[in-house]
């Protein structure tokens, strides 16, 4: 059973290129009862929105223009990208990963990867699991 409140006091930060995927995720984190939901549209603003509210986990699209979700987790694993939090949960989402790609993220340091489209319970495991592993 779902426990909407376990994430009450929890800012997620979405970052997808789409404006319909953001919606849906968005919609999903709503759903799951998160007490802070902040929207990104690319690895720009992603680092921008880490630096002014140090979210407590990011759910980030894979693949995207300019700086792609691999280009900011390395930003914010290196410590480049200025993020208050290094260490910060990272899931993955996307529907076009290639194995090379996955394969960089976990390198990289990625908390987990979920395929597109996403369902509440899958968000929900995952979500939970990254922010039990930190």
């Amino acid at each position: 059973m779902q426990n909407p409140s376990e994430f009450a006091n929890r800012t997620i930060l979405i970052v997808d290129d789409d404006r319909f995927s953001r919606a849906l995720v968005r919609e999903i984190c709503v759903q799951l009862g998160f007490g802070r939901i902040l929207l990104a549209a690319d690895g720009v603003e992603a680092l921008e929105a880490c630096r002014a509210h140090n979210p407590d986990v990011v759910l980030s699209d894979l693949l995207m223009p300019g700086i792609d979700g691999l280009g900011f987790l390395e930003r914010v694993r290196s410590g480049r990208g200025a993020a208050p939090d290094r260490d910060v949960p990272v899931v993955f989402l996307s529907g076009a990963a290639t194995e090379a790609a996955l394969k960089r993220a976990m390198v990289v340091g990625v908390d987990r990867c979920l395929a597109k489209p996403p369902s509440v319970d899958r968000v929900r495991r995952s979500l939970r699991a990254a922010l039990l592993g930190r």
